[in-house]
């Protein structure tokens, strides 16, 4: 009977093991997926998100969100991989509505696209088909998670301008061009001499 006893809590132990333990990898579903979008947009507007990232207290709580409301455990790992597949499918979008030939609907929140060029552009990118002539769903609420992660190069300043005095409405010429103020200068290989 011990060695029964024994046999029995040992594979007890290894079936509470089996379930408490996880392989790492997280498939959403898209409830899952929805609510966490939903979630993580509340966080923005309290404030927990900064650079391209969210704070140490948003992956926490939406851990925890995500327990209470499905009762399934997930890890900070599977929350930054999601993340990461939400600010992919983001920047398709961002990509497809900069595109020459789409339209946008603010008010349906859809990319437009003629029903010919539709046709002709999904056979070549059937990966973008979720996104042409249908309402993004939470549209709104992924440019709050994802918006300004993408570098666009909007306020880039080329080499010779001033920085900090606004180009656009400058004008009163300068003294020199840019390329006169370093005339001065003459590069000798790896040496400058003045």
């Amino acid at each position: 009977m011990d060695g029964y006893d024994a046999f029995e809590s040992s594979q007890a132990s290894s079936a509470m093991r089996t379930t408490t333990t996880t392989s790492g990898h997280k498939r959403w579903t898209p409830s899952e997926s929805r609510y966490f979008i939903r979630f993580m947009a509340s966080q923005v507007e309290e404030g927990l998100k900064v650079d391209k990232g969210f704070k140490p207290q948003a992956i926490h709580a939406a851990i925890r969100a995500m327990k209470q409301a499905f009762g399934v455990v997930v890890t900070e790992a599977n929350v930054s991989n999601h993340l990461k597949t939400i600010r992919r499918r983001w920047a398709r979008i961002k990509r497809l509505k900069e595109m020459s030939g789409m339209g946008w609907d603010n008010n349906l929140k859809m990319i437009v696209m003629g029903e010919a060029e539709y046709r002709d552009y999904v056979q070549i990118h059937p990966q973008d088909e979720p996104y042409l002539n249908k309402t993004i769903e939470d549209h709104d609420l992924l440019e709050a998670i994802c918006g300004n992660d993408q570098a666009t190069g909007r306020y880039a300043v080329q080499f010779g301008n001033t920085i900090g005095t606004q180009m656009d409405y400058n004008t009163e010429p300068s003294e020199f061009s840019p390329l006169e103020q370093y005339n001065e200068f003459f590069f000798w290989g790896d040496k400058c001499t003045w």
